[in-house]
């Protein structure tokens, strides 16, 4: 029941894991041009609004970039 609902998350688990850190770095420059207050990344609200973000941006980056490679990759190593 819940495994082809959370699917997307084990496909997309790399790209979450490469995007994550560049999300992070944009955070601290939004901090240090005072858009973001210090006191907001103690809310839970922002850890949900984070890891949310992160999944939105990292499912389409799985399927228009690491799924076409990985089918490319696959055909030029199956000759």
């Amino acid at each position: 029941m819940w495994g082809k609902k959370i699917k997307f998350l084990g496909d997309s688990s790399y790209a979450i894991y490469m995007i994550h850190f560049p999300i992070q770095i944009i955070v601290l420059i939004l901090i240090d041009h005072q858009f973001i207050d210090l006191e907001t990344l103690k809310s839970y609200k922002f850890l949900i609004a984070f890891l949310i973000f992160t999944n939105l941006i990292a499912y389409p980056i799985f399927k228009l970039f690491e799924t076409p490679m990985r089918k490319k990759i696959t055909r030029y190593f199956k000759y």
